[in-house]
């Protein structure tokens, strides 16, 4: 993720950025002689914070660098960066921290030392994070997530064993389920969002209703949060890189000027992105709007 800009990066008109600005606020030669940032170069959503890099799954929808390496810093480093990243908090708006890690809980023992350190050191802090299910079932993590979590997302992606298996995603549905329970044990499950895709290639509108459907389960008897998308082709990725021994994809299309996102769609036969315009998702399932509280539509005869 890029770092924020210099405090004395302003934005020009087209989205353009100008380093030149030698009177900005907080250069040496504004008249003001401030030497601090503008509270307006603050003024967030909160502050992010990395604790480690990459991730050690391959899931093969992902574009994620490198795939199958995580390295992450100690709890007690992670934890320094929080504590001097705190006092800006009271400047941002929502107050809270941005864990930017790939994966945040792969050392489930780290996360429940990150927790003591804030503990030991009286720092009370609420962050965002990303979670993963083989993770939140073990040990002590759930306990440990507990205290310090404003929002965390979970990619669940898929609703059937099937699909997990064919995005080398390492989990089945009973451990994503297994995880909600967890979660809500703990009063966590409200806080969590669990992603779900539809519109792989391999899939069938069948499939999908699959998805829906037990993303609809997790909604109604877990109290978690759902975030269904249609999927798309992304550059880097395994499926990408097999669409593009075939030639069905290619980097030129993110060029084309009329297309704000190529891949926004379902590859037919696994074959060509679908146009952006046809990408809504009850329209292309087949389903009808206003009746699941998961997908915002239910299948058609099922009402």
């Amino acid at each position: 993720m890029a770092a924020h800009p210099p405090w004395n990066i302003r934005k020009v008109r087209g989205g353009r950025t100008s380093s030149s600005d030698a009177h900005a606020p907080g250069s040496p030669s504004h008249p003001s002689g401030r030497t601090k940032p503008p509270r307006t170069a603050w003024a967030r959503g909160g502050r992010s914070a990395e604790s480690a890099r990459g991730c050690k799954f391959k899931c093969t929808f992902c574009s994620t660098r490198f795939l199958g390496s995580w390295r992450g810093v100690s709890a007690g480093n992670f934890v320094d960066r929080l504590e001097r990243l705190q006092p800006y908090l009271k400047r941002t708006r929502y107050k809270v921290f941005s864990i930017i890690d790939d994966l945040y809980t792969l050392d489930i023992q780290r996360v429940a030392d990150v927790t003591r350190e804030l503990k030991r050191r009286g720092m009370k802090i609420q962050a965002t994070l990303d979670a993963r299910a083989t993770d939140v079932i073990r040990g002590e993590v759930c306990e440990a997530l507990a205290p310090i979590t404003n929002d965390m997302l979970i990619g669940a992606e898929c609703g059937y064993d099937e699909g997990l298996k064919k995005i080398a995603k390492g989990c089945r549905t009973k451990v994503l389920e297994r995880a909600a329970a967890m979660l809500q044990e703990v009063g966590l499950s409200h806080k969590c969002v669990c992603s779900f895709v539809i519109g792989f290639p391999f899939e069938t509108r069948e499939d999908c209703l699959r998805t829906i459907e037990f993303a609809s389960k997790l909604l109604v008897k877990y109290n978690v949060r759902v975030y269904l998308q249609w999927y798309n082709t992304i550059p880097g990725s395994a499926i990408w890189e097999e669409l593009a021994g075939k030639g069905l994809v290619s980097i030129g299309l993110f060029h084309a000027p009329t297309v704000d996102f190529p891949s926004h769609g379902v590859l037919e036969n696994g074959a060509r992105p679908e146009s952006p315009q046809q990408s809504d998702v009850a329209g292309l399932v087949g389903l009808r709007r206003g009746k699941s509280r998961a997908a915002g539509a239910a299948p058609r005869g099922r009402e």
